[in-house]
This record gives C-alpha cells, structure tokens and sequence, in this order.
C-alpha cells in the first residue's frame, strides 16, 4: 500500500475533461470530431424542442419572442443538460467516433429484409 502511493507521488498523472468532450469521451479514447458532436447534439435536442412546441406552443404563441425564446431555453436547456444529452451521448458515440455510420444501419436493415 505504501509503495503504490510512493508510486503515485513519484509520477502524477490528471486529466480533465471539460464541456462537450466529457459527455462523448469513453475511458481511454478521445472525444468525436466537434462537428459529430454538435450534429448528435442537435439529433438529441430536436425531438425535445419539437415536443416542448407542440405541448406548450398554443400556450406561448401570443407571447412576444423574446419571452417565448427565454421560457423555452429556461425549461429545455436543463432538461438537455441533466437527462437527455447524458442519456443520449453513449448511444451516439460510436457513429461520432466513426465505428459505424448511418450507412451501417441501412445495410444491415437492407440484408435482413432480403433474408426474410
């Protein structure tokens, strides 16, 4: 025990992740490319923004813009922070760091419906 904290004070070592690069990074890799990142978090923000419109927009249509912009950012920009890029980010990492692509999926999807 005393060896492996000699060790440590010997040779330390800190790495630190920071905004974006944390939420696409796995251990041992570097983070995707900004702009497969900014694509993966525009895919994971649509569907919420298109949701949060179709529940509250009624709502919000006779409000002046700039109101209506800083509700919605005041409501989603948590909700995308806290829940869904987390959620989302693993999902997508694999197509930012270019071990598969959407092409991928389509030929796969295309070999099983000639299979079947």
């Amino acid at each position: 025990m005393v060896g492996a904290r000699q060790r440590l004070y010997e040779a330390p070592h800190e790495h630190r992740a920071t905004g974006l690069d944390t939420w696409f990074q796995t251990s041992g890799s570097s983070a995707p490319p900004r702009w497969k990142q900014a694509v993966a978090v525009w895919l994971a923000f649509f569907p919420i923004s298109l949701l949060f419109q179709w529940i509250f927009g009624g709502v919000l249509a006779d409000w002046a813009l700039v109101p209506r912009v800083v509700v919605s950012t005041l409501m989603l920009t948590p909700v995308m922070v806290f829940v869904f890029i987390p959620l989302y980010a693993p999902v997508s990492s694999p197509g930012c760091k270019g071990k598969w692509s959407p092409l991928d999926l389509v030929a796969r999807w295309r070999h099983t419906q000639r299979s079947s």
